[in-house]
């Protein structure tokens, strides 16, 4: 996803996550980071041995913030698909032709469909659990279901492969 931070655009991509250990990629540069919600829109950020708090302030839109540190203030603007979880909407597709992945790690919360399940475009396929969002992947086409690659509460990494396509 494109973040908008001030005047700088950044691509930001999670990578990876284990507990509260994140392993996040921001344009070329990988990092690892401890974050933990203290509450509600704050959070505690560990970084190369220094600790954040990060407190996040909804903005008039439902994807931009301004983001307060201790010494700094930032507005924010999640750019891309995100723009539309931030709303509560679905993602319309993520993958090729014959694949549904995910773009970030995840939790499999629902999956609604069967193998051999004849699905309709834009129907419904998965629900993930991604950043405290609950995502639904839809069918990029009329096909069959081929193969469901995952389980209901399985954690999923980042262009994991969920549901094959006929």
């Amino acid at each position: 996803m494109d973040i908008k931070i001030d005047k700088r655009v950044a691509r930001v991509e999670f990578l990876e996550q284990n507990g509260d250990l994140m392993k996040i990629r921001v344009d070329k540069k990988i990092y690892e980071v401890d974050v933990v919600m203290v509450e509600d829109m704050v959070y505690s950020l560990l970084f190369e041995g220094l600790s954040y708090n990060i407190e996040m302030i909804q903005g008039a839109k439902p994807y931009k913030y301004s983001v307060n540190t201790l010494y700094n203030s930032y507005q924010v603007e999640v750019l891309d698909q995100a723009n539309k979880l931030k709303l509560g909407k679905t993602l319309d597709y993520h993958g090729d032709a014959d694949h549904i992945i995910t773009p970030m790690p995840a939790k499999i919360v629902k999956i609604l469909v069967k193998e051999g399940e004849t699905v309709k475009k834009g129907q419904v396929l998965i629900i993930v659990s991604a950043m405290k969002m609950e995502i639904e992947h839809k069918s990029p086409k009329d096909c069959k279901i081929k193969k469901i690659k995952v389980k209901e509460e399985e954690t999923v990494n980042v262009n994991d492969v969920l549901i094959e396509l006929t």
